[in-house]
């Protein structure tokens, strides 16, 4: 699990940097138009928060579900009991993979934060 966890964050690391990159213009364009440097650096976070919380919309459920499914089938087929328990723990990690989302965003929202503006514009 903690191998999984670091890939995703990895990965999720990886994604806001593209994404600064090639949106440095929308960026400066934020900027130019009243956006503080604080301001362009939380809309990036804003992203990674979003990309987590979607995750964990669309996994937990799925999660529930597809166990309840399996487990109930294998349950079954060996004649115990086919009762699934949702730990309490389901919500921790879910908190912690939202604010492990925030902390990994900001490396990225930094560099967005403190791109320069002029140059950003005239980029073509």
């Amino acid at each position: 699990g903690a191998f999984l966890a670091l890939l995703a964050a990895i990965a999720l690391l990886h994604a806001l940097l593209v994404v600064t990159t090639s949106r440095a213009r929308d960026l400066a364009v934020l900027r130019a138009l009243g956006a503080t440097p604080r301001q362009a650096g939380l809309s990036v976070v804003a992203m990674a928060v979003t990309t987590a919380v979607v995750g964990i919309a669309g996994g937990v459920p799925l999660d529930c579900a597809l166990s309840r499914l399996l487990w109930g089938e294998v349950a079954r087929s060996i004649g115990v009991q086919d009762d699934v328990l949702v730990p309490w723990t389901l919500v921790l990690v879910a908190v912690g993979t939202v604010v492990g989302a925030a902390l990994v965003a900001v490396v990225p929202a930094w560099r967005a934060a403190r791109q320069p503006v002029g140059p950003a514009l005239r980029a073509v």
